[in-house]
């Protein structure tokens, strides 16, 4: 019984240590959109080919897209 009560005192400290581990990895950062300080807008997309509501695209067609900001 007391080799119970040792093993899991030390138990119960071990998994506090490693949700507070978890916890703190997570981060937290604070921003919801993912983005670090700083006002950024996202970008959006000025035109696309084929334009958009086209109907009878050939399966083989390349797309593309051009955006309001460089992208990576």
């Amino acid at each position: 019984m007391e080799i119970f009560k040792k093993y899991s005192n030390q138990l119960i400290w071990l998994s506090i240590l490693a949700l507070s581990i978890v916890v703190i990895g997570c981060g937290g950062g604070g921003s919801a959109s993912g983005t670090s300080s700083g006002a950024t807008t996202a970008p959006t997309v000025i035109s696309t080919v084929p334009d958009n509501n086209i109907t009878a695209v050939p399966s083989n067609r390349k797309i593309t897209a051009t955006f309001s900001t460089a992208m990576d």
